[in-house]
């Protein structure tokens, strides 16, 4: 890793349980913005994004416990535990609030979960796509089928490489780094397993 990466310089983070937690930081001034990646996704997916924000303010892409560069998680991936950590992160930059947080899918529900603490200066929310516990698609019989089926089939469909070809087409329009780190990371077995615990989560706590 090198400091010309398109996402700026890389850190990590120490968590109190002795996990590490990958993240990269670019641009300056305030608010600084935190970006939250989908479910089953790395930092990388925010290529497009990023580099433009990091223009006007300073930026953080990190990758959630079990994705990207970061550590796995010790114990249950479920929401509390993706909040937690990003707690800890957002904790971690105290000195260049206050905090605008991005998040997109699964993102959306943990940035919210976040802000609703009321620990830290946050100016504004932006949700990409979330996964809205309201959106009656996810929870109408045939949306539900869909979710289970691929909570059932991913991780196989991952140790067969055929998860991989799935992803061959994101990213195209990414910067090269990104793009290659995309590949590197994401659409893979330990992905697949981070996102089938994510939508298991997700159906355990918003199913009406």
């Amino acid at each position: 890793m090198t400091h010309n990466h398109t996402y700026g310089k890389p850190a990590q983070l120490t968590l109190e349980d002795g996990r590490k937690l990958h993240y990269w930081k670019h641009g300056e001034g305030g608010p600084t913005v935190v970006f939250e990646s989908g479910m089953g996704f790395s930092g990388y997916i925010w290529g497009q994004v990023q580099p433009k924000v990091a223009k006007l303010a300073s930026t953080v892409v990190y990758d959630r416990a079990g994705l990207g560069r970061s550590d796995d998680r010790k114990g249950p991936s479920d929401l509390a535990a993706a909040v937690a950590d990003l707690a800890a992160l957002v904790r971690s930059l105290s000195s260049q609030s206050p905090f605008v947080l991005v998040g997109a899918s699964w993102g959306g529900n943990i940035i919210r979960a976040l802000a609703a603490q009321g620990e830290f200066p946050i100016r504004g929310l932006v949700l990409v796509d979330q996964s809205d516990e309201n959106a009656p698609e996810y929870f109408e019989p045939e949306g539900r089928k869909r979710f289970e089926s691929m909570t059932k089939y991913m991780v196989p469909m991952a140790k067969l490489g055929l998860y991989r070809l799935i992803g061959l087409g994101v990213g195209k329009k990414q910067p090269k780094d990104v793009r290659q780190d995309l590949r590197t990371y994401d659409f893979t077995v330990r992905s697949a397993q981070a996102m089938q615990a994510e939508i298991k989560d997700f159906y355990r706590i918003c199913s009406p």
